[in-house]
């Protein structure tokens, strides 16, 4: 069975926690406090927490101000992880009333032995609300790493920026490959690199131009050190 804790705000207690909290006065009096045990139970009043577990919480503060510019504003925020981390997730989002106004931060992450995978997005706006999100995908296996980073802002219907990174080490040998694709459909620059050592490796790095008669350049290098 669910157990509910409520802690009404009297008089007194309103006027300290303004004193408190630097609240203009013309602020109205009253609130309260609720904790809820398993769920967060939306009503008219000035804060409310969730507190289910220590690795599961949520909370939200509404403060309404009066005339000449009445306005209501509302701070509301959730966090979300598993004890060894492996998973978590968080929102928190700021929006008014009246003006409609609203900023959301969120996101969420994963690892596992053999991968790490996450997004933190940004929205803001009215009505319709704009978007940047920047997600990474990281692969692990034994001496291989792959790593893609995408970011979606709305420039673009496609996503604005994507970087490709590609590491192994074979036969004594750490071998880098790279990409930056702006937008994903268009190609930036990219190279490899293989190398034993800084006094011996040799690779290769493209790039587009702005010259209409040059819209590739690159170069190869090579070090050896023979002793």
């Amino acid at each position: 069975m669910e157990k509910r804790i409520r802690y009404n705000i009297r008089k007194a207690n309103w006027d300290r926690l303004k004193g408190l909290l630097s609240l203009p006065p013309e602020v109205a009096e009253g609130g309260n406090l609720n904790i809820a045990a398993k769920e967060f139970t939306r009503f008219g009043t000035n804060v409310a927490l969730a507190l289910p577990s220590t690795r599961n919480m949520g909370g939200k503060l509404s403060l309404k101000l009066p005339s000449p510019l009445p306005e209501t504003h509302v701070i509301e925020g959730k966090l979300e992880y598993l004890k060894d981390l492996s998973q978590m997730s968080q929102m928190l989002q700021y929006k008014t009333l009246n003006s409609r106004d609203m900023y959301i931060t969120s996101g969420e992450g994963s690892i596992t032995k053999g991968s790490i995978d996450g997004w933190c997005k940004f929205e803001w706006g009215k009505n319709q609300l704009k978007t940047i999100n920047n997600i990474l995908n990281v692969t692990r296996h034994d001496n291989l790493v792959d790593v893609t980073y995408r970011l979606e802002t709305p420039r673009y219907k496609e996503d604005t920026l994507v970087t490709k990174v590609f590491y192994d080490y074979i036969e004594k040998y750490h071998k880098i490959r790279a990409q930056l694709y702006s937008p994903s459909s268009q190609y930036i620059t990219g190279g490899k690199i293989d190398y034993n050592s800084f006094s011996n490796m040799n690779g290769t790095v493209n790039t587009t131009t702005p010259f209409e008669a040059l819209p590739y350049t690159g170069i190869n290098f090579e070090t050896v050190t023979e002793s």
